[in-house]
């Protein structure tokens, strides 16, 4: 675990990223705003890399399911992070009986500890895994330090190279 401010400790997953499970439950589109307020998305587990990393994340904390961003868009197809449907995809992780029928009441997709995809109704709540994103955009008063400290050391670096 990386501590990046105090309180908040995130997960550097080699080659995937940087993590944060939001362990209080939450409803798809909360968890996805609590994710943006860290200057981060709901984590992509589109890849067999991916769903297996971040599946060892939720069984190390003891937790069974996290939301992930895998949604529907007006149909049967789920789309993942990046925009892409799932049908251009070649790796599918769905746990037996999934993906659910109706859309309107299935819409979002939940990674469970057994590295498996459920799809869910959007309003019910779960935890959610947050992927951050270290090098920006930031915004004040979320975990990673602002850019305007960026300016402040760079002209510290300025000042003290006058002095060698």
């Amino acid at each position: 675990m990386l501590t990046i401010a105090a309180n908040i400790n995130a997960s550097c997953i080699p080659t995937a990223g940087m993590y944060q499970l939001l362990q209080k439950n939450l409803n798809h589109s909360t968890a996805a705003q609590q994710c943006r307020n860290m200057s981060g998305v709901l984590a992509d587990a589109a890849s067999e890399q991916r769903t297996d990393a971040l599946a060892q994340l939720l069984a190390g904390a003891s937790v069974y399911a996290a939301h992930v961003y895998m949604t529907r868009n007006n149909g049967s197809d789920f789309y993942s992070a990046n925009g892409n449907s799932l049908q251009c995809t070649t790796y599918r992780a769905w746990a037996p009986g999934h993906p659910r029928r109706y859309p309107d009441k299935f819409g979002c997709v939940v990674l469970t500890r057994r590295r498996m995809w459920q799809s869910v109704s959007c309003s019910k709540p779960y935890p959610a895994l947050c992927e951050l994103f270290p090098g920006g955009p930031y915004k004040k008063g979320t975990i990673f330090t602002s850019k305007e400290h960026e300016n402040d050391y760079s002209s510290t670096i300025d000042n003290d190279s006058k002095f060698s």
